[in-house]
């Protein structure tokens, strides 16, 4: 797995039409943007920083042609077990991710 740097979240979350994004030391990631059902703007949170990374390593993941099935099957295990690790560390998976 590559590294995924607060500076990748930050273009991914801007990228996503936000207009700021804060990311936060307990690893919340926050933007400002339209508010989901609302018709306003504010702040809220996009997602955790560890899910984040993982949504960004598969994205790149998907962009490669040169990797073979089983590479690629390989490739997401070890993404999905950096999730998991994440989740038993009590770092929560956000369903936020994309919002």
């Amino acid at each position: 797995m590559s590294k995924i740097t607060d500076r990748m979240i930050r273009n991914y979350a801007l990228s996503k039409g936000n207009l700021d994004v804060r990311i936060r030391h307990d690893g919340e990631v926050h933007v400002w943007g339209a508010i989901c059902r609302e018709r306003r703007c504010g702040w809220h949170l996009f997602g955790r920083r560890a899910d984040l990374a993982a949504k960004i390593e598969l994205e790149l993941l998907d962009e490669r042609d040169d990797l073979s099935i089983g590479e690629r099957a390989k490739q997401c295990a070890i993404i999905e077990t950096y999730v998991r690790e994440a989740v038993r560390q009590g770092i929560q998976i956000s369903g936020c991710v994309g919002a």
